[in-house]
């Protein structure tokens, strides 16, 4: 998502405690238990575009209870590929 990407879409969501996060390429909303996450990933298909709309919930107690039984990160994201069938 590029600066104007950015410009564009920051009018329409409306609650001002989302943050545009760089690093995440999504609009951030850190919560007490978590955070939220609006994501807009483009593709520029020019003239076109493909645009999703991805929304997502983190609550840290339930991250932690992943952890004690996946482990780390890393096991974590192998199992998640291996349950995408990937």
């Amino acid at each position: 998502m590029n600066k104007a990407d950015v410009k564009e879409l920051e009018p329409r969501i409306h609650d001002p405690s989302f943050r545009m996060n760089k690093s995440e390429g999504a609009f951030v909303r850190v919560t007490p238990i978590g955070k939220q996450v609006i994501g807009v990933p483009l593709i520029d298909y020019n003239p076109d575009f493909k645009f999703s709309l991805n929304i997502s919930v983190r609550i840290e107690a339930v991250e932690s209870l992943v952890h004690q039984f996946l482990g780390s990160p890393q096991r974590r994201d192998l199992f998640l590929r291996r349950m995408a069938g990937s």
